[in-house]
């Protein structure tokens, strides 16, 4: 049995484990209604339910604790479920012929992950891995589609963040066509710093860890190239970094830097 197969096995284990009938929600998050239950609901596609959809929600979902570099879905793969993100990061990627991983986005708490190809059981678009430890709920697909069926509020919100998901992929696949490696690097920089930023004494910095390897995949050169971009961004005192964390030092340059 391969790797991969072994894997496939055990997260469909997984995934029917927390299905299974008369099972208990977990109480890793609580309730979705609550904003002390979770935190995420306000940034999700779930605000604004009604109290039966909400109702559903909680007495079928199930949350589970991921630690960084585990695996919640695979591409390619049977649909299951839906994913929501209560805390935590996920990477979503796409595999190459030549056996690289292409990072399509990073996902943020109150994202839902896993929806394309839930529609048309198509499988799973693309492979989930955590890359930051996370509480996951998993909604299957009979609940979620009966959900999107009676609440409208629901259906309208999946509409507009499919609907921003797809505008973005477009903006971020037009400046990587346009751009030289240095305006694709700063350019990807920005849309991060946009979801995750955050301050501290020394200053405003990305609140995402990516390796090297995983920021020339976002921007689509090799990693010689973004090693060669970060030093001359750092060497301009546009960016610096401090025990693992990007800092901005200049935004408005960083800004002109991805109009290249």
């Amino acid at each position: 049995m391969t790797t991969e197969v072994m894997l496939f096995c055990s997260l469909k284990h997984d995934i029917y484990q927390t299905m299974s009938y008369g099972q208990k929600p977990s109480l890793l998050c609580g309730s979705c209604n609550t904003p002390a239950g979770c935190s995420a609901v306000a940034k999700s596609v779930f605000k604004g339910l009604n109290d039966e959809s909400f109702k559903s929600m909680n007495d079928e979902k199930h949350s589970r604790q991921y630690k960084k570099g585990q695996t919640i879905f695979i591409e390619g793969h049977p649909h299951h479920g839906l994913f929501c993100i209560n805390s935590g990061k996920v990477k979503l990627i796409k595999g190459t012929v030549d056996g690289r991983e292409t990072i399509m986005r990073i996902a943020k708490p109150g994202d839902v992950i896993g929806g394309v190809g839930f529609l048309n059981k198509t499988g799973y678009a693309t492979t989930a891995v955590v890359i930051e430890d996370a509480v996951i709920c998993l909604i299957s697909d009979d609940l979620f589609q009966d959900l999107l069926l009676k609440d409208r509020v629901l259906a309208l919100n999946m509409v507009r963040r499919w609907d921003e998901e797809m505008k973005e992929a477009q903006e971020v696949a037009h400046a990587l066509a346009h751009k030289n490696s240095k305006g694709r690097l700063a350019f990807i920089l920005l849309n991060l710093y946009q979801d995750f930023h955050g301050a501290d004494e020394i200053g405003s910095f990305l609140d995402v860890q990516l390796t090297r390897e995983e920021y020339a995949s976002l921007v689509g050169v090799a990693v010689e190239n973004v090693i060669r971009c970060f030093a001359e961004l750092k060497r301009d005192v546009i960016l610096s970094e401090n025990k693992k964390r990007i800092y901005i030092q200049d935004l408005s340059r960083l800004q002109e830097a991805a109009q290249r």
